[in-house]
Protein backbone atom coordinates (compact mmCIF):
# COMPACT_ATOMS: atom_id res chain seq x y z
CA UNK A 1 0.00 0.00 0.00
CA UNK A 2 1.12 2.97 -1.26
CA UNK A 3 0.91 6.30 1.77
CA UNK A 4 -0.76 9.62 0.50
CA UNK A 5 0.85 12.72 1.31
CA UNK A 6 -2.14 14.34 2.43
CA UNK A 7 -4.00 16.51 5.12
CA UNK A 8 -4.78 13.17 6.84
CA UNK A 9 -1.79 11.22 7.05
CA UNK A 10 0.15 14.44 9.10
CA UNK A 11 -2.78 14.49 11.46
CA UNK A 12 -2.26 10.89 11.92
CA UNK A 13 1.51 11.66 12.66
CA UNK A 14 0.29 14.39 15.14
CA UNK A 15 -1.65 12.04 17.01
CA UNK A 16 0.36 9.38 17.28
CA UNK A 17 3.35 11.53 18.10
CA UNK A 18 1.46 13.72 20.42
CA UNK A 19 0.18 11.53 22.42
CA UNK A 20 3.60 9.23 22.89
CA UNK A 21 6.23 12.35 23.47
CA UNK A 22 5.14 13.19 26.74
CA UNK A 23 5.46 9.74 28.02
CA UNK A 24 9.27 9.95 27.74
CA UNK A 25 9.54 13.26 30.19
CA UNK A 26 6.84 11.72 32.55
CA UNK A 27 9.00 8.47 33.63
CA UNK A 28 12.71 8.21 33.87
CA UNK A 29 12.60 4.49 33.21
CA UNK A 30 10.51 4.81 29.75
CA UNK A 31 12.75 2.15 28.41
CA UNK A 32 12.08 -0.61 30.74
CA UNK A 33 14.69 -1.98 32.42
CA UNK A 34 15.57 -5.62 33.03
CA UNK A 35 18.14 -7.87 34.38
CA UNK A 36 16.92 -11.20 32.33
CA UNK A 37 19.29 -11.95 29.41
CA UNK A 38 16.48 -14.49 27.42
CA UNK A 39 14.15 -10.50 27.29
CA UNK A 40 17.08 -9.21 25.79
CA UNK A 41 17.68 -11.87 23.11
CA UNK A 42 13.94 -12.40 22.08
CA UNK A 43 13.37 -8.88 21.52
CA UNK A 44 11.88 -7.50 18.38
CA UNK A 45 14.46 -5.88 16.20
CA UNK A 46 14.21 -1.83 17.13
CA UNK A 47 13.07 -2.66 20.77
CA UNK A 48 15.80 -1.68 23.99
CA UNK A 49 15.88 -2.29 27.83
CA UNK A 50 18.24 -0.56 30.12
CA UNK A 51 20.14 -2.67 32.25
CA UNK A 52 23.69 -2.63 34.70
CA UNK A 53 26.28 -4.94 32.83
CA UNK A 54 29.70 -6.26 31.98
CA UNK A 55 30.94 -6.01 28.26
CA UNK A 56 33.86 -8.13 27.06
CA UNK A 57 35.45 -8.13 23.77
CA UNK A 58 37.28 -10.36 22.91
CA UNK A 59 39.77 -10.36 19.81
CA UNK A 60 41.97 -12.76 18.02
CA UNK A 61 45.56 -11.83 17.19
CA UNK A 62 47.16 -14.35 15.40
CA UNK A 63 45.94 -17.45 13.91
CA UNK A 64 47.33 -19.91 11.07
CA UNK A 65 47.13 -17.92 7.94
CA UNK A 66 49.20 -20.58 5.61
CA UNK A 67 46.12 -20.34 3.39
CA UNK A 68 42.72 -18.68 3.13
CA UNK A 69 41.17 -22.23 4.21
CA UNK A 70 43.31 -22.68 7.68
CA UNK A 71 42.34 -19.20 8.44
CA UNK A 72 38.84 -19.45 8.54
CA UNK A 73 38.81 -23.32 9.52
CA UNK A 74 40.65 -21.55 12.43
CA UNK A 75 38.87 -18.77 13.32
CA UNK A 76 35.44 -20.33 12.36
CA UNK A 77 36.14 -23.36 15.00
CA UNK A 78 37.54 -20.13 18.07
CA UNK A 79 34.95 -17.81 17.92
CA UNK A 80 32.56 -20.45 17.90
CA UNK A 81 34.20 -22.23 21.38
CA UNK A 82 34.17 -18.44 23.10
CA UNK A 83 30.69 -18.34 21.79
CA UNK A 84 29.80 -21.46 24.26
CA UNK A 85 31.78 -20.25 26.74
CA UNK A 86 30.26 -17.05 26.88
CA UNK A 87 27.06 -18.97 27.05
CA UNK A 88 28.17 -21.47 30.06
CA UNK A 89 29.06 -18.10 32.21
CA UNK A 90 25.31 -16.53 31.70
CA UNK A 91 26.43 -14.06 28.94
CA UNK A 92 25.10 -13.20 25.77
CA UNK A 93 27.42 -14.02 22.81
CA UNK A 94 27.44 -11.87 19.51
CA UNK A 95 29.93 -12.41 16.93
CA UNK A 96 30.92 -8.68 16.20
CA UNK A 97 33.46 -9.07 13.73
CA UNK A 98 35.26 -11.84 11.74
CA UNK A 99 37.62 -12.20 14.42
CA UNK A 100 35.86 -10.41 17.30
CA UNK A 101 33.37 -11.76 20.14
CA UNK A 102 31.33 -9.43 22.18
CA UNK A 103 30.00 -10.98 25.02
CA UNK A 104 27.03 -9.41 27.20
CA UNK A 105 26.13 -10.09 30.83
CA UNK A 106 23.56 -9.26 32.44
CA UNK A 107 22.13 -11.53 35.46
CA UNK A 108 22.18 -12.76 37.80
CA UNK A 109 21.77 -9.35 38.83
CA UNK A 110 23.73 -9.18 41.91
CA UNK A 111 26.91 -6.67 40.28
CA UNK A 112 29.63 -8.80 42.10
CA UNK A 113 28.59 -12.05 39.86
CA UNK A 114 28.43 -10.15 36.93
CA UNK A 115 32.17 -9.11 37.16
CA UNK A 116 32.80 -12.91 38.11
CA UNK A 117 30.96 -14.31 35.18
CA UNK A 118 32.92 -11.94 32.63
CA UNK A 119 36.24 -12.47 34.46
CA UNK A 120 35.55 -16.38 34.24
CA UNK A 121 34.73 -16.16 30.91
CA UNK A 122 37.85 -14.60 29.92
CA UNK A 123 40.11 -17.14 32.04
CA UNK A 124 38.06 -20.54 30.43
CA UNK A 125 39.23 -18.64 27.31
CA UNK A 126 42.68 -18.41 28.53
CA UNK A 127 42.71 -21.74 29.46
CA UNK A 128 40.66 -23.50 26.80
CA UNK A 129 43.20 -21.77 24.49
CA UNK A 130 46.37 -22.80 26.13
CA UNK A 131 45.51 -26.21 27.29
CA UNK A 132 43.48 -27.61 24.68
CA UNK A 133 43.66 -25.46 20.92
CA UNK A 134 46.82 -24.07 20.98
CA UNK A 135 48.94 -27.26 21.32
CA UNK A 136 47.14 -29.10 18.75
CA UNK A 137 47.46 -25.96 16.16
CA UNK A 138 51.67 -25.55 17.52
CA UNK A 139 51.90 -29.01 16.41
CA UNK A 140 49.81 -29.37 13.16
CA UNK A 141 50.35 -25.25 11.90
CA UNK A 142 53.53 -24.34 14.06
CA UNK A 143 51.52 -21.56 15.34
CA UNK A 144 49.70 -20.52 18.09
CA UNK A 145 46.42 -18.15 18.51
CA UNK A 146 47.01 -15.11 20.40
CA UNK A 147 43.78 -13.19 21.87
CA UNK A 148 43.39 -9.87 23.46
CA UNK A 149 40.92 -8.75 25.55
CA UNK A 150 39.06 -5.48 27.12
CA UNK A 151 35.91 -5.56 29.56
CA UNK A 152 34.10 -2.98 31.45
CA UNK A 153 30.98 -2.66 33.90
CA UNK A 154 28.08 0.08 33.89
CA UNK A 155 24.74 0.66 32.87
CA UNK A 156 24.16 0.08 29.08
CA UNK A 157 20.94 0.17 26.84
CA UNK A 158 20.58 -3.06 24.91
CA UNK A 159 18.87 -3.73 22.31
CA UNK A 160 18.31 -5.93 18.53
CA UNK A 161 18.98 -4.65 15.19
CA UNK A 162 18.57 -5.69 11.62
CA UNK A 163 15.84 -7.21 10.19
CA UNK A 164 12.86 -8.28 11.47
CA UNK A 165 13.45 -12.04 13.08
CA UNK A 166 16.45 -11.59 12.28
CA UNK A 167 18.39 -8.73 14.51
CA UNK A 168 21.59 -8.66 16.27
CA UNK A 169 22.55 -7.38 19.78
CA UNK A 170 23.74 -3.98 19.83
CA UNK A 171 25.16 -2.64 23.20
CA UNK A 172 25.17 1.48 23.71
CA UNK A 173 26.39 3.12 26.94
CA UNK A 174 30.18 4.08 28.27
CA UNK A 175 30.97 -0.01 29.00
CA UNK A 176 30.12 -0.64 25.48
CA UNK A 177 32.47 2.04 24.20
CA UNK A 178 35.53 1.13 26.62
CA UNK A 179 35.51 -2.19 26.55
CA UNK A 180 36.17 -2.50 22.59
CA UNK A 181 39.01 0.82 23.17
CA UNK A 182 40.45 -1.53 25.79
CA UNK A 183 40.85 -4.59 23.93
CA UNK A 184 42.31 -2.71 20.49
CA UNK A 185 45.03 -1.33 23.62
CA UNK A 186 45.52 -5.03 24.74
CA UNK A 187 49.02 -6.55 23.62
CA UNK A 188 48.73 -10.58 22.68
CA UNK A 189 47.10 -12.53 25.20
CA UNK A 190 46.60 -9.47 27.77
CA UNK A 191 43.07 -8.76 29.62
CA UNK A 192 42.50 -5.16 29.94
CA UNK A 193 39.52 -3.88 32.71
CA UNK A 194 38.21 -1.21 33.14
CA UNK A 195 38.20 1.07 37.00
CA UNK A 196 34.22 0.24 37.47
CA UNK A 197 34.90 -3.46 37.16
CA UNK A 198 37.87 -2.64 38.91
CA UNK A 199 36.49 -1.08 41.70
CA UNK A 200 34.12 -4.45 42.10
CA UNK A 201 36.62 -7.10 41.95
CA UNK A 202 36.79 -8.73 45.13
CA UNK A 203 39.71 -7.65 47.39
CA UNK A 204 42.11 -10.68 46.78
CA UNK A 205 41.59 -10.31 42.78
CA UNK A 206 42.71 -7.14 42.55
CA UNK A 207 46.30 -8.34 43.72
CA UNK A 208 46.23 -9.86 40.32
CA UNK A 209 45.96 -6.14 38.52
CA UNK A 210 48.10 -3.01 37.82
CA UNK A 211 47.59 -0.28 36.39
CA UNK A 212 48.79 1.23 33.33
CA UNK A 213 50.15 4.34 31.50
CA UNK A 214 47.32 6.11 29.24
CA UNK A 215 47.50 5.93 26.09
CA UNK A 216 48.11 8.83 24.24
CA UNK A 217 44.75 8.56 22.46
CA UNK A 218 42.85 7.90 25.45
CA UNK A 219 40.01 10.08 26.28
CA UNK A 220 37.69 8.98 28.84
CA UNK A 221 37.42 10.62 31.76
CA UNK A 222 35.00 10.49 35.01
CA UNK A 223 32.56 13.66 33.94
CA UNK A 224 32.33 15.30 36.96
CA UNK A 225 35.95 15.07 38.60
CA UNK A 226 37.61 15.22 34.90
CA UNK A 227 40.07 12.92 36.18
CA UNK A 228 41.41 10.57 33.40
CA UNK A 229 39.17 7.05 33.32
CA UNK A 230 41.91 4.90 34.49
CA UNK A 231 42.14 0.82 33.15
CA UNK A 232 44.52 -1.93 34.61
CA UNK A 233 45.91 -5.51 33.17
CA UNK A 234 43.91 -8.29 34.85
CA UNK A 235 46.88 -10.81 35.63
CA UNK A 236 44.89 -13.83 36.65
CA UNK A 237 44.87 -16.90 35.20
CA UNK A 238 42.71 -20.66 36.04
CA UNK A 239 45.71 -23.68 37.42
CA UNK A 240 45.79 -26.66 36.30
CA UNK A 241 48.29 -29.39 36.03
CA UNK A 242 46.12 -31.29 32.54
CA UNK A 243 47.77 -31.69 29.82
CA UNK A 244 45.78 -31.46 26.31
CA UNK A 245 44.47 -34.86 25.33
CA UNK A 246 43.45 -33.52 22.20
CA UNK A 247 47.28 -34.03 21.15
CA UNK A 248 47.52 -38.00 21.94
CA UNK A 249 44.18 -37.50 19.99
CA UNK A 250 46.31 -35.68 17.07
CA UNK A 251 49.02 -38.26 17.26
CA UNK A 252 47.25 -41.10 17.35
CA UNK A 253 45.33 -39.86 13.87
CA UNK A 254 49.05 -39.11 12.35
CA UNK A 255 50.26 -42.84 13.24
CA UNK A 256 46.93 -44.17 11.73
Amino acid sequence: MTKNWDEKYVTELQTRIESEIGKIFKDPHSVPYTQNSDEIENLNPGNFRMATGTILFTGINTYPGDTLKNSFLTLNFVLQQMTQIIKEWDGIPQIYSINTVMGTFIEPPEVNKLVMNALGTAMTTCFVLEQYINPVFQKKFSTRVTFSMGMDLGEVLLGQMGLPKKGFLSAFGLPASIAPELQRLARPNQILIGDQLYQNLPEGWKDYCSSLPFDPGWRYRYRESGIKYPYYKYAGRWASPVESTLISFLEAEEEK
